[in-house]
């Protein structure tokens, strides 16, 4: 579908232009240097969202209280890549997707990554350390910044590091899932979601507990992508070294408390696109628990490494870890996640284990590390 715009915008003498700069597009993200693979043309987000959006946002139409100009800026380090050009006007950037993806996508029997506690011993196999909310009141968000590691994992298993932001009771989850994640697949009996070794950006989301609702990135209707640049599923090309340079991403996901939409922001400055509120039913009015921290993933052989594949400690050169970790309250302020309204979860800490810093300072405020090396089935207590 062809972007028209607005009368008097002088389209007819951008014609050759907008041509040349989708060769040039199109040749940039087939190469899959820049992790996309493909450009949509804005208005058929329509088509791929249900209910159809009939208005599609670009911007937030609210903006959180309490955000500092002085918040530390970590840009170049998150290590995105993409293109020195933004695609045309009117066409967003999109990873190409198999045929057996979207079949498989529909099967919702795969919980991912949901209310991880209830889930451990219904959905065995997944190992977590988290920190979560404790009190049940409402959230319109999270923020953190995460550490970028590249564990090496094993075929048919993954490993992530994310933000979860949760509402509504076991049989009827609404979720939004947001960060870096390595080896993923939709489930046992289906095709990898990424066929390489690579750290990408993930998203997931539902709204009815994993069963007809939901998907990775954009293999269902659901998220609106409006970045020109970067999409869900891109590669962070470059990750931390062991007592070496360390890389970071900022991830934010807040809710516009006008449109009742979820906007995902990287670095604090870029959307990538929203969860429209209709695709939601308790998420529509907040969020009442948010979760920070891995996840790792095997039925069978050898357990994936979680974090820096090596057990949390004091130093921040050798742990995975997540920093500046904030929330957005009921007044829609960006505030520091509070010591006393968190709790740190593991399912196994002779596996993976979890260390809550607290408040260390302006640059790294509300702190923890996290991970744990592979194990083989059966060894520490864990199956």
């Amino acid at each position: 579908m062809a972007f028209e715009m607005v009368p008097g915008g002088g389209i007819m003498g951008l014609n050759a232009l907008i041509a040349i700069l989708i060769v040039l597009c199109l040749s940039l993200t087939s190469s899959n240097i820049y992790g996309v693979e493909g450009l949509r043309s804005i208005p058929r987000q329509e088509d791929i969202n249900k209910p159809p959006i009939k208005i599609i946002q670009m911007k937030p139409s609210s903006l959180l209280r309490g955000v500092s100009d002085e918040a530390p800026s970590i840009a170049e380090d998150s290590n995105i890549e993409f293109p020195s050009e933004d695609c045309p006007l009117g066409t967003v950037p999109i990873r190409r997707t198999r045929r057996e993806d979207l079949v498989h996508s529909k099967s919702q029997s795969e919980p991912y990554l949901g209310d991880i506690h209830q889930l451990t011993l219904q959905y065995p196999g997944k190992h977590f350390a988290t920190l979560d909310t404790v009190l049940d009141k409402p959230y319109h968000g999270a923020k953190a910044l995460i550490n970028l590691q590249n564990p090496s994992v094993e075929m048919d298993k993954y490993s992530t590091a994310q933000i979860w932001i949760e509402n509504g009771i076991l049989t009827e989850i609404n979720s939004i899932q947001v960060g870096w994640a390595v080896k993923l697949i939709l489930f046992e009996v289906h095709p990898r979601l990424y066929g390489d070794n690579g750290t990408h950006l993930t998203a997931y989301w539902t709204a009815d507990s994993y069963n007809k609702t939901g998907c990775f990135n954009t293999l269902c209707p659901g998220f609106v992508q409006t970045h020109s640049k970067i999409a869900l599923g891109a590669v962070y090309e470059k990750t931390s070294t062991y007592e070496g340079d360390q890389r970071r991403t900022n991830i934010k996901i807040a809710q516009d408390l006008t449109t009742g939409s979820w906007w995902l922001t990287l670095e604090d400055s870029m959307e990538i696109g929203y969860w429209p509120k209709e695709i939601f039913t308790h998420l529509k009015k907040g969020a009442n628990y948010v979760r920070y921290g891995g996840m790792v993933y095997s039925t069978s052989g050898i357990i994936p490494p979680m974090g820096s594949s090596r057990w949390p400690d004091n130093f921040l050169r050798r742990s995975c870890y997540f920093s500046n970790i904030k929330i957005v309250n009921e007044e829609n302020m960006l505030v520091d996640i509070d010591k006393s309204n968190m709790k740190k979860y593991t399912d196994n800490q002779h596996c993976y284990d979890l260390i809550y810093w607290g408040y260390e300072g302006k640059f790294l405020e509300q702190t923890f590390t996290f991970g744990g090396p592979s194990w083989t089935v059966g060894q520490c207590g864990i199956n």
